[in-house]
């Protein structure tokens, strides 16, 4: 018959969450190292310009993490530096957030107009994948800690 004081299972437990943590852990931070270096980039070259919002656009959702189907997208006309009229749509964006004829400020990269983003490019959900990766570790960590330590047995 099985020991009800056999704490095994929640120790076992608690390494695979440790595991599984760790290995988001690596993987967020990671990506969010790459997204750094592209916005590093970015910024380095990134014009500004001013941008009136003309349509939405409907886009196809890439990832199935994103649930896949259609999502809304502003499509934008700004003027670039050199006086050249560009239409495209912004990067990371939702449409339901802007308004056709909307006036706002974008950042483009000179060599590749289509490249616009409103503001910097985000790292919020690289941070929380970090966060919420070093919280399951941190969980894990603790089941193995409080229930795998050696008690001494009642007298």
């Amino acid at each position: 018959m099985a020991d009800p004081g056999d704490k095994g299972g929640l120790v076992i437990m608690g390494i695979i969450l440790a595991m599984v943590g760790l290995g988001f852990f690596v993987g967020s931070a990671k990506d969010g190292y790459e997204r750094w270096q592209e916005k590093t980039r970015f910024m380095a070259v990134a014009k500004q310009a001013n941008a009136t919002v003309v349509d939405h656009k409907a886009a196809a959702r890439t990832t199935r993490s994103a649930g896949g189907g259609l999502y809304y997208v502003p499509v934008i006309r700004f003027t670039d530096a050199a006086g050249r009229e560009w239409t495209g749509t912004m990067n990371r964006t939702s449409a339901s957030e802007y308004r056709r004829r909307e006036k706002l400020i974008v950042l483009y990269e000179p060599a590749d107009p289509r490249n616009v983003w409103e503001g910097p490019p985000s790292m919020k959900h690289v941070i929380l994948g970090i966060v919420v990766s070093g919280m399951v570790m941190t969980l894990g960590c603790g089941l193995v800690f409080f229930f795998g330590r050696n008690r001494p047995a009642d007298g």
